[in-house]
């Protein structure tokens, strides 16, 4: 296979099940604004809120419990799962998936007479796990990239720009005005301090606390994060601490006693 990658891809597309689709409607339970933009062929189920200036592309899915504050857009053929908040100035781009629980914006942020202000960005194709949480406000506005998957339990702060087809592992925290590079990825559990600058195509290892910029194509590891061959480095070096701990004691142990014996030997010949 010339391009295993591709092929693979491709592979996991013809055989991945048809997720389903709801019918298009709105259910009778659903709080809709009357300056609310709703497209053709929209799900709209119960107990879904969508605020004043906010438009539902074509085809989107919000499942229940949805909020969508006021001035927000959620572009055709995306799919919200249930008790997602989306609140005030919150701009999704098409054929984006949200799963249950996220919450995208400032809860404090008031709407803006701007329709085109935005607190937080997600462009096409993204999709975010269970309970990720993107803050932003109309003064430091989020941008997520086209293309970029995130797992579950993300933390992205106000004022950062993720670009394109970064892929985000579970746990993650990333600080306000961070910016990470296009095609990077960011292991679970790892931390990047605030107006930290990640490279294109770099490589975060899990846990590890990045706390100064990386260049393009940099691997980082540890706490604090440095590069990754460093890293093993020193790892390395820890696991033969005791041995090497050992060997120490041992050899002060051998000069004290040749210290002493030379001493002892000043002494005889003192005497003699």
């Amino acid at each position: 296979v010339r391009k295993p990658y591709l092929a693979f891809q491709k592979a996991l597309m013809a055989l991945s099940p048809a997720r389903p689709t709801p019918k298009p409607g709105i259910h009778p339970s659903a709080v809709i604004s009357d300056s609310a933009r709703i497209g053709t062929d929209v799900c709209i189920m119960g107990n879904v809120v969508i605020g004043a200036g906010s438009e539902i592309g074509a085809g989107a899915i919000l499942y229940p419990g949805v909020f969508v504050g006021d001035g927000c857009s959620i572009a055709a053929e995306s799919l919200i799962y249930p008790n997602v908040t989306i609140n005030n100035g919150v701009k999704i781009g098409r054929d984006v998936i949200i799963h249950s629980g996220g919450t995208f914006g400032d809860a404090t942020a008031k709407a803006s007479a701007d329709p085109d202000a935005v607190t937080v960005l997600i462009q096409d194709d993204v999709e975010c796990g269970a309970n990720v949480t993107a803050l932003g406000a109309f003064e430091q506005p989020t941008v997520i990239g086209e293309g970029v998957k995130t797992d579950n339990l993300i933390h992205v702060g106000k004022g950062c720009t993720i670009g394109k087809n970064v892929i985000i592992v579970a746990q993650v925290c990333i600080g306000e005005r961070v910016v990470i590079g296009d095609n990077s990825v960011i292991a679970g559990q790892a931390g990047i301090l605030d107006g930290v600058t990640v490279g294109k195509r770099c490589v975060i290892a899990a846990k590890s606390v990045v706390t100064q910029d990386m260049p393009d194509g940099a691997k980082y590891a540890g706490f604090p994060a440095q590069p990754m061959d460093r890293d093993m480095r020193i790892k390395a070096c820890l696991v033969n601490l005791p041995n090497i701990n050992s060997r120490i004691q041992m050899l002060e142990q051998s000069l004290s006693a040749r210290l002493d014996n030379a001493e002892n030997e000043r002494g005889d010949d003192a005497s003699s």
